[in-house]
């Protein structure tokens, strides 16, 4: 009768605080284990401003994060409930809303591009023709997309034209908005 009395009393409990458990865990607790460090935190102010001055402890996890294979930004709530704040969307409309965008981009190196051309020579069924007049492109990156470099046919192409390799990128916004630079790795 005791054991049954206990197995009751247990059970009880159970139901109780079942509720209690359930809206714990669904109001996005997260345990200290999860919570992101101070330094891990940082990176959302420092990554827009390219790791600058008073940044380097930020700069360490950013670069560990990315060797372990995380996201480059640990979840903005996780440094709110750091801080003290709410993760609750209403608890304070007028608060900024930090997001972020990470992906992938291909780097366009320095190229010339001959824009105009003059006949040197040749016969009139093959006629020679030098550049006389070059255009230099800066170096650019296309986000969104990678580099491709393939053999074909013993010639090598690029995809798209003049890449040399592929980067990743990290973009912060605040309120919709893009804040700071682009921080490319």
């Amino acid at each position: 009768m005791k054991k049954l009395f206990k197995i009751t009393i247990k059970l009880m409990l159970s139901m109780a605080l079942s509720p209690f458990l359930f809206a714990f865990v669904s109001t996005g607790y997260s345990s200290p284990v999860n919570a992101a460090s101070d330094a891990e935190c940082g990176i959302w102010m420092c990554l827009p401003t390219g790791f600058g001055d008073g940044c380097s402890d930020s700069k360490r996890a950013f670069k560990r994060r990315i060797r372990h294979f995380k996201p480059a930004l640990p979840r903005f709530e996780s440094c709110l409930s750091k801080m003290g704040g709410s993760n609750s969307a209403n608890a304070n409309s007028n608060a900024d809303k930090f997001e972020s965008k990470s992906g992938y981009g291909a780097q366009i190196g320095v190229y010339k591009e001959c824009v105009k051309t003059r006949e040197i020579g040749g016969n009139s069924n093959h006629p020679r023709t030098s550049c006389v007049q070059w255009k230099t492109h800066p170096e650019t990156i296309i986000k969104d997309t990678t580099c491709r470099i393939s053999n074909r046919d013993g010639k090598r192409s690029r995809t798209p034209k003049h890449c040399t390799k592929t980067l990743r990128y990290t973009e912060v916004y605040r309120n919709g908005q893009r804040f700071g630079n682009t921080h490319y790795y």
